[in-house]
């Protein structure tokens, strides 16, 4: 009885949540992006995504 009480105040919560969060990453400078998967994700501003590249290359 309680969950479907709440269950509605709860989706209104996380949608603002998210649009708050989204408009101060979008602020900020990062982009919105569609990876392979079909999800949408926040690239940083300079477009590279974390985990790429080798961290311990030192240029050779």
């Amino acid at each position: 009885m309680v969950t479907t009480l709440l269950l509605p105040a709860g989706l209104a919560l996380n949608r603002h949540c998210k649009a708050k969060y989204s408009s101060l990453l979008q602020a900020v400078g990062y982009t919105l992006v569609t990876d392979r998967t079909g999800r949408m994700r926040y690239v940083p501003p300079d477009g590279r995504l974390p985990g790429h590249g080798n961290p311990f290359a030192g240029g050779m």
